[in-house]
């Protein structure tokens, strides 16, 4: 190869880096293609040269194979593509083991306030239907990429880009980037007293039983919570919970999780295909909205066999990084997976490649220094 895997790697995480906080996300298609098809050559090539271990090859084929069989089943959409190029990325950041070779502080930093100002241009310019300042993503979306943007802020100690989320947050309303970013700080006071023992037990079961639990909770809120408003717009909607929106994300919820264990609907075996928007007629007649968990997303679009080729590949990757260090940014993003359709955790994206980039950035960080510093 001309260039190091290391060199290959580091302009990855800076091209992902303009792609979420740069660009438009009108403008960031054909760069999220690019960088898809790259994955796939770049991934073949590293497997010639004995780069990629053999289990990993073999889980990069097995999901491929599980995508295949979703596409055979009739669900070909743009976001099976989507994730069946990501799915090669996330294993070529998965086995990279130079992340200590990035420090480029000059290009960092020119990156880094572009991200800013562009950030704050499309705030001061484009709003929501109901007048709140947002990001060019989905508003909830917008919420997802600025908690992104919070964590790289805190690993790479720029203050001035944890202050812009601050002020983002109370912008956009959003109730979720606000717990989220309580989260982190809540857990990084009190980490040092979670038992040892925790971080012993493999991360897939701990996710695994959260999704029990979260499954439980949904029908517990609709049976117990009396729901105060409908939907607001204004500041009481950080503190406000039992609202009509929260009621429709768990009503929506519980539908998914009925037609999955009691229905045994047929159509969750291999997925309805895309069903944001409204593009999956046959799921919006049956379910209406698309569930606000990343487990019933991935469950709703692509079935439950590749969900769980998911839960048994993607999710093992985590316990790699499942210590008392990590939680700090690991908890948050749970958080936000099953409150959100968000693709951390299960299901293969763009998003996911960055957060591995984040973990190996904590895992290898002091207290006091940066990769990216001086």
């Amino acid at each position: 190869m001309l260039l190091k895997i290391e060199t290959i790697n580091k302009y990855i995480f800076y091209l992902l880096f303009v792609i979420f906080f740069i660009l438009p996300e009108v403008l960031q298609k054909i760069f999220r293609i690019g960088l898809g098809v790259f994955f796939v050559y770049y991934a073949y090539v590293l497997m010639y040269n004995h780069k990629i271990s053999f289990s990993s090859i073999i889980k990069i084929h097995l999901l491929i194979i599980g995508l295949l069989l979703v596409i055979l089943n009739g669900s070909y959409q743009s976001s099976v593509i989507n994730v069946m190029l990501c799915t090669f990325g996330v294993f070529i950041i998965k086995e990279d083991t130079n992340i200590e070779n990035y420090k480029d502080k000059r290009l960092f930093n020119i990156l880094y306030y572009l991200s800013i100002v562009s950030m704050t241009t499309q705030l001061l310019i484009l709003r929501t239907e109901d007048g709140r300042p947002n990001l060019s993503y989905e508003i909830n979306l917008s919420g997802a990429y600025l908690f992104l943007f919070f964590l790289l802020s805190i690993l790479t100690k720029k203050k001035i880009g944890v202050i812009f989320v601050f002020l983002a947050s109370f912008l956009l309303l959003s109730r979720l980037l606000i717990f989220a970013i309580t989260l982190y700080y809540i857990l990084n006071f009190t980490r040092k007293f979670l038992p040892n023992f925790i971080f012993k037990i493999n991360f897939k079961y701990i996710y695994g039983l959260i999704i029990i639990f979260f499954f439980i909770f949904n029908f517990w809120f609709l049976s117990n919570i009396k729901i105060e408003s409908s939907y607001k717009t204004d500041s009481s909607r950080i503190t406000e919970l039992n609202d009509g929106s929260n009621m429709l994300r768990f009503m929506i919820n519980s539908k998914v999780i009925v037609g999955l264990f009691i229905e045994k609907d047929e159509n969750l075996k291999f997925g309805y295909g895309q069903i944001s928007k409204g593009k999956s007629i046959k799921y919006s007649n049956k379910y209406g909205l698309m569930p606000h968990n990343e487990f019933l997303m991935a469950i709703a679009e692509y079935g439950y066999i590749f969900t769980c080729l998911c839960f048994l590949f993607i999710i093992s990757i985590y316990n790699n990084f499942f210590d008392k260090k990590n939680i700090i940014i690991i908890a948050p993003l749970l958080l936000y997976t099953f409150i959100l359709w968000v693709r951390f955790l299960i299901v293969p994206s763009f998003e996911m490649i960055f957060i591995l980039y984040l973990l190996k950035f904590n895992s290898i960080r002091n207290e006091k220094n940066s990769i990216f510093g001086s």
